[in-house]
């Protein structure tokens, strides 16, 4: 029984298992009206059931036995042998989407969008104007995100093939010498949730790059994680949040010097995206993606009580509007972000340890956004993956 048992933690830790149940919960809220009999309530149940799964992830142990049942020089092509037998489903599955639904504002405005601003790139223009879909939308990302999508668009070819690229190297990354990692990558693979995304999903990219920054981070890597970090930064917004945590990961590493060199180093890369379009226009780039989430957000808050609305969101923003209580959103989200980076500064020890805080504050930090989105919650989640333990065991400095 011990050894059952000790075969079971070695490849489904606690952590695993929350991660793999988090994707059970973002797989429900479009099922919520078929198991509970008001949407409120299957909404609040789902959310407070990922809460419990962010704190079992975050506080569960997280080290694999020392011993293993295979030679370390095994484990490398094995996992990475279970990543490539995961990539024909992967791509069988969501090959049907792509043929059953054109990229159309219909399904999601935001590839449109993409295609619309990477075209008006190509012929010479400043991309970041309004576009109309035919409704008016300005183009809210930092520059790598559209710009992952130019390939593509050059080549005459579906834009969501890069999407699809993305996540199928996602999937040997995550998986990376990690065994423990494979019940939540065949969630990641297999599940509608993600599978139905890749037709009018457009952060992929972004996913692609925040997991090469974890990888890096987790081993032992700096310069190639602050590289990364900068990257992340020039794909999205939310990616602000990473900073404190990896200056606390450098610092307590390297020291105070080492750590504002990788700052630098990931500001520098960032700036190299995100400086020549602010320069040209700063209220187009930075401040009108800010004036249009703000009016969608408020758009959104009347809207809140709306079951409709329910089923594609996870949080307590909807909550705080119904109650009109949505001005604390705001500094809800200063203090989860306080809390994460202070319980990472008290309790982390190792990388994993860090990225298990970075992951854990951005699930949670994504629960008092104005807007929930389902999807806000897929880039965290994989990050997380980046904390399960490796084989053979080992915990480099970050």
């Amino acid at each position: 029984m011990n050894r059952f048992f000790g075969h079971l933690y070695q490849y489904a830790p606690p952590r695993a298992l929350a991660l793999s149940g988090m994707a059970l919960v973002f797989s429900l809220p479009y099922r919520a009206g078929l198991l509970f009999p008001e949407p409120w309530q299957g909404y609040v149940a789902l959310t407070l059931v990922l809460t419990a799964l962010t704190l079992v992830f975050l506080f569960a142990p997280a080290a694999a036995p020392k011993q293993t049942t295979l030679p370390n020089r095994l484990w490398l092509p094995l996992t990475l042998g279970l990543a490539l037998a995961l990539l024909p489903p992967a791509i069988g599955l969501r090959l049907p989407w792509m043929r059953a639904y054109p990229v159309d504002a219909q399904y999601g405005d935001m590839l449109p969008l993409i295609e619309l601003a990477g075209r008006h790139f190509l012929a010479g223009n400043f991309p970041y104007t309004e576009y109309h879909l035919p409704w008016p939308l300005p183009l809210t990302f930092f520059p790598l995100l559209w710009m992952s999508y130019l390939p593509a668009l050059l080549l005459n070819l579906d834009l969501r093939g890069t999407g699809l690229l993305c996540t199928l190297l996602l999937i040997p990354l995550l998986l990376h010498k990690r065994p423990a990692a494979l019940l939540p990558a065949l969630a990641f693979a297999l599940l509608p949730v993600f599978t139905f995304f890749t037709v009018n999903g457009h952060t992929q990219p972004y996913w692609l790059i925040l997991c090469a920054f974890g990888f890096a981070l987790a081993s032992r890597r700096p310069l190639t994680a602050a590289v990364c970090l900068g990257l992340t930064l020039a794909t999205r917004q939310t990616a602000l949040i990473l900073v404190p945590f990896a200056a606390l990961a450098w610092y307590r590493a390297h020291g105070p010097r080492p750590a504002f060199q990788a700052l630098c180093l990931a500001a520098a890369v960032t700036a190299a995206f995100c400086l020549p379009f602010f320069l040209i226009d700063p209220d187009a780039f930075l401040l009108e993606p800010l004036r249009h989430y703000r009016e969608l957000a408020d758009a959104y808050r009347r809207g809140a009580a709306d079951p409709a609305r329910l089923l594609e969101t996870l949080g307590f923003a909807n909550l705080f509007a119904v109650l009109g209580l949505t001005r604390l959103l705001g500094p809800l989200r200063l203090l989860i972000l306080l809390l994460g980076l202070g319980g990472c500064a008290l309790r982390a020890r190792t990388p994993r340890d860090h990225l298990a805080w970075t992951a854990a504050t951005g699930i949670l930090f994504t629960f008092f956004t104005p807007i929930p989105w389902l999807y806000a919650y897929f880039p965290w989640w994989l990050l997380g993956f980046l904390a399960l333990p490796t084989v053979p065991e080992s915990d480099p400095a970050p």
